[in-house]
């Protein structure tokens, strides 16, 4: 069976301690959030007003949207595209383009994202074009792609390839 493990005060106090640094701030902001005052610093009374002054604010709703939109199309085309290059790196050992492949999977990975941001950015602007909201869905689409195909190359390594043959006959 299982072992069973008793982490003792120490690791208690310590899981304590370690989960009130990260989510006592995100709490405060929370609450202040709620505060009728412009000023942080001063507590007036219990209020949703800001919530309120910024589903009506249309730049907000505007970007929220955007967001909303950009999330959708990146996953879903991330997705099928990072499935595509996961199972090319990890079945067809032969195709040639297989090492600049998967090195072109793993770069944007490497890179920090706002380095990969500030790249796109220069590499659209250095073509004569805006970046908008398809470039950024276009960003988004790479690094989401290249983090699928890292985890479909790695399963599909770990995998029975017998379960692929006889899966072809279903």
């Amino acid at each position: 069976g299982a072992m069973k493990k008793n982490i003792g005060f120490v690791g208690i106090l310590s899981l304590a301690v370690g989960f009130s640094i990260l989510f006592l701030p995100v709490l405060t902001l929370i609450a202040f959030s709620f505060n009728e005052s412009r000023l942080i610093s001063e507590w007036i009374g219990f209020s949703g007003r800001w919530y309120i002054a910024l589903i009506q604010d249309d730049g907000f709703m505007n970007a929220a949207w955007n967001s909303v939109v950009v999330a959708f199309v990146s996953s879903t085309v991330g997705t099928g595209l990072g499935t595509a290059m996961g199972i090319a790196l990890a079945r067809l050992k032969g195709f040639r383009s297989r090492m600049l492949v998967a090195s072109m999977v793993y770069g944007p990975i490497l890179l920090p994202p706002v380095v990969m941001g500030l790249v796109l950015a220069v590499l659209v602007a250095t073509a004569g074009a805006r970046v908008g909201l398809a470039g950024i869905m276009i960003g988004h689409t790479v690094l989401a792609s290249c983090l699928v195909a890292i985890l479909v190359r790695a399963r599909l390594m770990l995998a029975d390839p017998f379960l692929e043959e006889v899966s072809i006959d279903l």
